[in-house]
């Protein structure tokens, strides 16, 4: 079945939304009238096509490719290439809603063949997230798509052109399945604009995740600053609550040493990978079902590292983000969400583990971080903690890179700090064959001698590529002139992509043109979140003694590359350090350093947020920092 026709108007919403401006940005009106002249242009090319087949049997499939066609990728590429990046931009945006729009209308058609067939939806597969990309050739050769709608697929199975997906929607004999749409609350795009306005209708099965109790490479903590403790057997656990997942370490009071590590994925990811979707499944019902499910995360983690006996833990110190102490405490998530982002506590808490995680496990006293802001928590002032803001005289910088970007500086007497879009590039989201920073992720690439040198987490097999290993790619083709300063890839590759290494399955792992942009918008947010900050601060590069770089992703990071990709200013190269899990760090600090308490609220009363999204300095420097220069 071939479709050609789609009733769908482009939403200006949804477009705007997608490159992250909104109504209160000082630059909204001058967008609008730049998508206006856009879309104009966008509706002419915009050739939206779509065919499904029926094949197979045990289970029986259906096989479907959408496409909104080449005109407007060679469009939105002449955007960039003439330095209109806030043009490319839109263009993009309006081939991405076309395409989502799309779905919803394909999704009905498939329902529509079930009933014909009484047939069922068990589950509906996209590549890379729950097939192998390889299996984008099958789909585009079962529906004969390069003859019928011009659909094809190049040598590393990345579709063309561009904007076009592929799906296979596995069909079963209980009528009532009917899975059709895609799964947001498992999809690892976590910063996925779309996504945001997919209502949560409370009614989700809840994924199974798997747990690793292991100690992993982003975990490292500083264990030199030893307390003296009440007694010999006394534990102290240390709990670092991320989004996306849990790192707990059991801390010897006598010698400050680390005795255990437990890490495992925060199974809130079943109520959405991001903070919004959680905020989401909170206010429609599930505020009770999140609460009970990191309560549970943390008595398993408590109870693994002191081998089930707890009653020797007295101290246990939590940071989080804003949303996760929310969901922890109970607390409404309604102002969140929703300008203007108020948070009902973000000051220190106090309490113990019976209170706290609703069982009689252990009295253990607990303190939970204060936060600065919605969107800069109690991990943020962890972090800064834990590299002496609150103590030094000298300005540093400490910058968080992830999905939010959150930042900091200053020093004792003042600190700016905020949060950053940066989008899941970093953490290999929206990459075509991406990934997280898992065992089997190329982290480095070398183009040594003309021959691609690659290194894996873990020197395990290849399994996709993470966002250390996109950002030194980018570089390695910048420095092969096989990538300009606007971000277009050699006429070679433009197409298929830049082969970088075999994968499973003798798949092709390779960086695309999309990928590139990605990392355009990615380090565009950062570098124009650092300079603003700086800027707003009223200092110079000169007078920053270090710039520190957190989390997983900062301790794998090529410093040398990624200033040559633009991710931060060249002058400030020598100042950068890569810095590693600081929540941790700040955690274990809190549990041994005599006036860390203190320490801790000077450094949220010294502390005052740049609200980037209104920042007209911000938004010009994210359009000027795109290029690659």
């Amino acid at each position: 079945m071939t479709i050609d026709k789609f009733d769908i108007k482009i939403s200006q919403e949804n477009v705007l939304n997608l490159i992250d401006c909104y109504e209160d940005n000082p630059i909204y009106q001058d967008v609008v009238a730049e998508y206006e002249t856009i879309l104009k242009s966008a509706k002419t090319l915009l050739k939206p096509q779509a065919i499904l087949t029926v094949a197979g049997a045990s289970p029986q499939k259906i096989y479907a490719i959408r496409t909104v066609g080449e005109a407007i990728s060679d469009y939105t590429s002449s955007l960039f290439r003439t330095g209109n990046y806030l043009g490319g931009m839109l263009a993009n945006a309006i081939a991405d809603d076309m395409l989502f729009q799309m779905e919803h209308k394909i999704s009905a058609t498939v329902v529509d063949i079930c009933k014909v067939e009484q047939k069922g939806v068990r589950v509906r597969n996209e590549a890379p997230r729950d097939m192998a990309m390889s299996e984008q050739k099958t789909i585009v050769e079962m529906t004969n798509s390069f003859e019928k709608i011009g659909v094809g697929v190049t040598d590393s199975y990345m579709l063309n052109p561009v904007k076009s997906t592929a799906c296979i929607y596995l069909l079963d004999d209980d009528e009532k399945l009917m899975n059709v749409e895609h799964d947001c609350s498992n999809c690892p795009n976590i910063e996925c604009k779309m996504r945001r306005n997919i209502p949560f209708s409370g009614e989700e099965d809840m994924a199974v995740l798997v747990e690793a109790n292991v100690e992993t490479e982003k975990i490292k903590t500083n264990v030199n600053e030893k307390g003296t403790a009440k007694c010999s057997s006394e534990k102290g656990i240390i709990v670092d609550i991320g989004t996306t997942t849990i790192a707990m370490q059991l801390i010897s009071l006598s010698t400050g040493e680390v005795e255990q590590t437990f890490t495992c994925i925060n199974k809130q990811r079943a109520y959405g990978a991001d903070v919004i979707s959680r905020i989401e499944a909170s206010i429609a019902g599930k505020k009770a079902v999140l609460r009970r499910s990191i309560q549970d995360d943390l008595i398993k983690g408590i109870e693994y590292l002191a081998n089930a006996d707890i009653s020797n833990v007295s101290k246990v110190i939590i940071a989080g983000n804003t949303t996760m102490v929310h969901l922890l405490m109970g607390y409404d998530c309604d102002t969140l969400g929703a300008y203007p982002f108020t948070p009902i506590n973000i000051q220190t808490i106090k309490t113990n583990l019976k209170e706290l995680l609703g069982i009689d496990i252990c009295v253990a006293e607990v303190t939970i971080y204060p936060g600065i802001s919605t969107y800069v928590g109690g991990d943020i002032v962890a972090g800064l903690l834990a590299l002496g803001f609150a103590d030094e005289d000298k300005v540093s910088v400490m910058i968080d890179l992830g999905t939010n970007g959150e930042m900091a500086i200053g020093n004792k007497d003042k600190l700016l700090v905020a949060s950053t879009a940066a989008g899941p590039a970093f953490e290999g989201g929206n990459i075509a064959c991406g990934v997280a920073s898992v065992p089997g992720a190329i982290c480095s690439i070398d183009f040594a001698e003309k021959e691609i040198k690659t290194q894996t987490i873990g020197d395990k097999s290849a399994i996709g590529i993470c966002g250390t290993g996109v950002i030194e790619a980018v570089f390695e083709l910048l420095e092969s002139e096989l990538l300009d300063e606007t971000g277009l890839l050699d006429d070679e590759y433009f197409e298929a992509g830049f082969w970088v290494a075999k994968g499973e399955g003798d798949s092709d792992i390779s960086i695309c043109q999309k990928d590139i942009r990605e990392i355009q918008l990615a380090k565009s947010a950062i570098r124009a979140g650092f300079e603003t900050l700086v800027s707003q601060y009223g200092t110079s590069y000169d007078n920053i003694e270090h710039i520190y770089i957190a989390g997983g992703f900062g301790y794998r990071l090529n410093i040398q590359k990624a200033v040559a990709v633009g991710l931060l200013p060249k002058e400030v190269e020598d100042k950068v350090v890569a810095v590693g899990n600081t929540c941790l760090r700040g955690t274990y600090k809190y549990l041994f350093k005599k006036g860390s308490e203190q320490a801790v609220k000077k450094i949220i009363a010294h502390a005052s947020e740049v609200q980037l999204s209104n920042d007209k300095e911000f938004n010009d420097l994210y359009i000027k920092h795109m290029y690659f220069d």
